[in-house]
């Protein structure tokens, strides 16, 4: 197999890399959309790698294959990956307001009964006494 760093142009890529990592850094920009969207950054990570998404978005939805060979192929593959992007997005602010709607809007409403029959279940099962 080899080393990863010694394969061809991967050096070059993990300095630009890092050096890009240093810039921004030090930098400092406080923005509210660009915070939201990164809060949903991992989001789109997991709708994107749960197995049944991969198989409706690769095999069924948007087959790439079938794009290599196109003319404009760099520009349509990256407009799929934006309209990916963008739609993963939408659904996890419609998570995140159905979540503000109902589990965050009174904060331990549903927590604790739940955890209160989880203390008298483990309670009953090994009769246990306070």
């Amino acid at each position: 197999m080899g080393i990863f760093i010694t394969g061809s142009w991967k050096l070059p890529v993990i300095m630009v890399g890092f050096g890009m990592f240093l810039l921004f850094d030090r930098a400092t920009f406080h923005s509210r959309a660009i915070n939201r969207i990164a809060q949903s950054a991992f989001a789109v990570y997991l709708i994107t790698d749960y197995a049944a998404s991969e198989k409706l978005l690769w095999a069924q939805l948007f087959n790439l294959q079938n794009l290599y060979q196109q003319p404009l192929a760099i520009l349509q593959i990256l407009s799929i990956l934006l309209a990916i992007y963008v739609t993963c997005t939408l659904i996890d602010f419609i998570r995140q307001a159905l979540f503000a709607v109902t589990l965050d809007r009174r904060r331990g409403r549903w927590f604790d009964p739940l955890w209160s029959m989880n203390d008298l279940a483990v309670k009953r099962f090994f009769n246990y006494k306070n």
